[in-house]
This record gives C-alpha cells, structure tokens and sequence, in this order.
C-alpha cells in the first residue's frame, strides 16, 4: 500500500485534532536568563486548576501562574540550524 501526501496530512490532521479533542494541551515551562533567552519544556498534559490557558493556530498550551508570568513577553518558535529545536524568545 501507499498513501498520497493529501492522504497522510488528512490523517495527522484528524490524529492532531483527536488529542486536542479529549481535552489535551501543550504544558509549556520556562526559566529565563538574562540574555533574553529561556529554557523551555513542552509536554501533552491536561489542564489544571490555576493554569493560564492561550489558545493559537487551533492549539491549547496550558502554563502554570508562574510560568505564565515569566513567559508573557516571549514567543515560541522553531528553527532548524544550526540544529532543530524550539525557541522560545522576545520578540
């Protein structure tokens, strides 16, 4: 068997949306330093009581009061070199 391209981003897309679905988010942690930079971590997690939740691009991402604080003047992103990775920057 094989599968268009159309075919295989349908699929990602249904899977993608089942998750959010059930309730499931992005949990985003950070520390920053003071180069304008922070450590991130982004886990699937539910929500808790308390948490700041933004929704973006069809997306859940659930922060801690802390975090949320912490992280109000920066932007998530992705590149790709020097290495892939996500970023978590202020604009």
């Amino acid at each position: 068997m094989t599968a268009t391209e159309k075919a295989a981003q349908k699929l990602k897309e249904i899977l993608i949306q089942r998750f959010f679905d059930t309730g499931l988010g992005f949990r985003v942690t950070g520390n920053a330093d003071q180069s304008s930079l922070a450590t991130l971590d982004i886990k699937l997690d539910n929500q808790r009581p308390g948490d700041e939740v933004i929704e973006l691009y069809g997306m859940k991402f659930f922060l801690d009061q802390s975090s949320a604080a912490l992280l109000s003047d920066y932007e998530l992103d992705y590149i790709e070199e020097p290495t892939r990775r996500f970023l978590i920057k202020r604009p």
